[in-house]
């Protein structure tokens, strides 16, 4: 048991659950019967890919971290793979539960998040870039529990996705020393993160004062 929640991290699961926290506040909180699928799906998938992760990274951490819970040899890569790929499943079922568009949003985070574990961690550019797209997709995910949402609120992933992959490539540089280019490009795309989030306010804030002056709720 202690090597099985090793495997899935269940700490950093409250970061996927607050993504879907989110969306579902965008959505309106007008479905509160679809949210706990919702949140059991974010859930299922963050643990199934960072599982699936440990399979691909197995060899490497057989050389860097000998003691995590495949190179240790607790738990066969085999038993790991099958439990990674069951609980994604049981991530899109869950969320296909919700709606057809629910289910197809999990679809395409499970494809981002295999994407990045098997291809795109290993990439400069390409890796922060998958991973912000995982989390947008998540957010996503939590604007499915009312229908239209995600095609009116869609380029909010967009800011999810900015801020992620610049974070992600400023972090790649905290042990043994990040390249300059990087952290030129990461801090650029932070400031437009905060500006796209101050016009976002900017904008919420003069539509509240167009509702107050026609007398009706913005």
């Amino acid at each position: 048991m202690r090597a099985f929640l090793e495997l899935i991290r269940p700490g950093n699961t409250a970061t996927a659950l607050a993504d879907v926290l989110a969306g579902f506040a965008v959505a309106g909180l007008i479905d509160p019967g679809a949210l706990p699928f919702l949140l059991v799906a974010t859930a299922c998938l963050y643990a199934g890919g960072i599982t699936l992760n440990d399979v691909f990274d197995r060899h490497l951490d057989a050389r860097e971290r000998p003691e995590r819970a495949i190179p240790s040899g607790r738990v066969r890569a085999s038993r790991a793979g099958a439990i990674g790929a069951s609980l994604v499943t049981a991530g899109i079922v869950a969320a296909g539960m919700v709606s057809r568009e629910a289910g197809s949003v999990a679809v395409a985070i499970a494809v981002s998040v295999l994407l990045y574990d098997a291809w795109g961690k290993h990439r400069m550019f390409v890796g922060p870039v998958n991973m912000g797209l995982c989390r947008g997709l998540n957010l996503l995910l939590g604007m499915t529990a009312a229908p239209g949402v995600v095609a009116e609120h869609w380029p909010l992933a967009l800011i999810s996705l900015t801020y992620i992959a610049a974070v992600t490539a400023l972090s790649r540089g905290e042990v043994s020393g990040g390249k300059r280019p990087v952290a030129v490009v990461s801090f650029g795309l932070l400031i437009v993160v905060l500006a796209a989030l101050s016009e976002r306010r900017r904008c919420k804030a003069c539509a509240q004062r167009e509702g107050r002056k026609r007398g009706c709720e913005p």
